[in-house]
């Protein structure tokens, strides 16, 4: 067994996976893990020797279902709370994904009322809103909110329950998460004016392509494949029964195996082409649009951190508000999504500070003290601050319970028709700047309620456990693998379903009526969602960790002696 293989069979054996979005790790092996030890626990009736029946575990048991020894670092609540966020959010895109299908355009308008909003102080655009959403978006339940029109009156898209269909919201969230942890560790380097700041970010920058790109590159000539052999024939037979208002596009089989492949290239060429800013889709596997913003813009993160890397606290997040206020300002598809890991970045400064303050102002006692203590010193402001902002303080706890409702509240902002949804059209003519350019008015609640939920879930304990149980953390554990894989297997497997769910809730009025969107929707999700977490427990296993740790084996292979050398010892920042 290759040593690379032994290296990913023990970190996948311990639960131990270094990637980016996990701030509070080191970028680095421990001795063991570096020297591929193969050195595994016995569980499952597979003797450690066996490396046949352990490779064929790891490829198709799912990590859910075996024992692993936990890290022995473990994150605060706060940071734990992050991956949680994370893998809830991906979950509410699964979900969207999953109900599209099987919903109804019944009444849905096919114009929008004319909208007229503020783009400068200096002029005024009006403009009517597309038309034909049928070939575009269906459900009303996402599409729009509760009493956007007469006949939304549906329970799904009720606020703090419409966030559970809300999934393009949430994409919002990866974005803010996403600036976020890209931030924490080479900011608090920068505040603690550690060396080794340039080795972090040197390091995820060499990294970040690899990460990103070859579990994506491999899902899509996996779909390349599976639909040249045909396995998207029941879903394509589907389609063309008209069994679907929503029809994301299914690949085709093509007429020959060059074909095919020419489909990859493509798709490999529109992935990494790094000077197109616009709105890109690979045809194979569309919902990689944010992976490929995700590159991009961490790359332009990670060289504005470079660039303010000496500079005070204060001017860094000038720099970041600055490029917030610019890709705000900026009409285009992703310019709204762009600015959100600047927002991410602003946070994380934000968060450090804070605790960098409590450690210079610890916070007095809150417990009784006697008036006439001829000890007691008078509380200074900051001794005030301190006081408030302390974790366990009830003024902190209820701020950041009041933010979470608060950010729940926005992200369940409907997609259309805000401008004239109760109560989310007095937002939205109050709350959005004039400044903010964006393709719908729900961009700006959308891009508030990202940070207030990224915000509550680091702070509040109260709220935590929402996000550190264990199938949150799981979910956080294979959320990027999770979205890749979610789409590609709804398209075969509950696709190809439509007709027998069609013809099940024919009696009730199928999915025209709300009892039978219902049992359509339960009825796909009990067949269709574990098999989605089955094969992106797969992916997790086969894929994305293995792409960390060739990225990092390409990084200590190529780095220069020298440079291994003065880094040595590492120091932590």
């Amino acid at each position: 067994m290759s040593n690379f293989l032994r290296q990913t069979l023990a970190l996948e054996e311990n639960g131990i996976y270094l990637d980016e979005k996990h701030p509070h790790r080191e970028n680095h092996l421990s001795p063991e893990h570096a020297r591929g030890s193969s050195t595994l626990p016995q569980h499952m009736g597979i003797r450690p020797g066996n490396k046949f029946l352990r490779v064929c575990q790891l490829i198709f048991v799912p990590s859910f279902l075996r024992s692993s020894t936990k890290s022995a670092s473990r994150p605060n609540a706060g940071l734990m709370a992050l991956d949680g966020l994370r893998g809830l959010a991906c979950l509410a895109v699964v979900n969207q994904r999953m109900s599209l299908p099987v919903s109804h355009d019944q009444n849905l308008p096919q114009t929008m009322p004319e909208v007229t909003f503020k783009v400068n102080v200096q002029m005024l655009i009006s403009f009517r809103v597309l038309a034909d959403y049928t070939s575009t978006f269906t459900a009303r339940i996402y599409h729009f909110g509760w009493g956007t029109y007469p006949q939304d009156k549906n329970l799904a898209q009720f606020p703090f329950v419409k966030i559970l269909w809300s999934g393009s919201a949430q994409v919002f969230t990866f974005f803010v998460l996403s600036g976020y942890v890209l931030s924490y560790k080479p900011i608090k380097q920068m505040r603690n004016r550690s060396s080794q700041v340039q080795k972090t970010l040197s390091s995820s920058i060499f990294r970040r392509g690899m990460r990103l790109f070859i579990p994506a590159f491999a899902m899509v000539a996996i779909i390349a494949v599976a639909a040249q052999v045909g396995i998207y024939k029941w879903a394509q037979a589907a389609a063309e029964q008209g069994l679907m208002d929503h029809l994301e596009n299914i690949p085709p089989q093509q007429p020959n195996i060059w074909y095919m492949f020419n489909t990859i290239w493509n798709d490999f060429a529109t992935m990494t082409n790094i000077t197109n800013w616009g709105y890109v889709q690979p045809s194979l596997h569309p919902h990689l649009w944010t992976i490929i913003i995700e590159f991009r813009v961490s790359m332009l993160l990670y060289l504005v951190q470079t660039g303010t890397a000496r500079l005070k606290s204060w001017a860094r997040v000038l720099v970041a508000g600055y490029m917030f206020f610019w890709f705000s300002n900026t009409l285009t598809p992703v310019g709204s999504q762009t600015a959100l890991f600047f927002a991410g970045m602003i946070l994380a400064e934000a968060d450090l500070a804070l605790l960098a303050f409590r450690e210079s102002h610890s916070a007095p006692s809150t417990g009784t003290y006697v008036a006439w203590d001829p000890n007691r010193r008078p509380l200074s402001t900051a001794d005030h601050i301190a006081r408030l902002t302390d974790p366990k303080s009830i003024y902190w706890r209820a701020f950041h319970i009041v933010v979470f409702l608060v950010g729940m509240f926005f992200l369940s902002c409907p997609y259309n028709g805000s401008e004239v949804t109760p109560v989310y059209r007095v937002l939205v003519a109050w709350l959005n700047p004039s400044w903010y350019k964006a393709l719908e008015h729900s961009y700006w609640l959308w891009s508030v309620g990202a940070m207030c939920l990224l915000s509550s879930a680091a702070h509040s304990c109260d709220i935590q456990w929402i996000y550190t149980n264990s199938f949150s953390q799981y979910a956080g554990k294979v959320s990027f693998a999770l979205y890749l894989a979610h789409g590609p297997v709804l398209h075969c497997v509950e696709y190809s379903m439509l007709p027998f769910l069609a013809a099940i809730t024919e009696p009730l009025g199928g999915r025209e009526t709300q009892l039978g969107f219902l049992l359509q929707w339960i009825m796909g999700a009990i067949v269709s969602i574990p098999i989605v977490f089955y094969f992106a427990d797969m992916v997790y296993r086969l894929l994305d960790v293995p792409s960390v740790q060739f990225a990092r084996w390409c990084e200590e292979k190529f780095e220069e002696a020298a440079w291994q050398v003065s880094s040595s010892p590492r120091t932590k920042g």
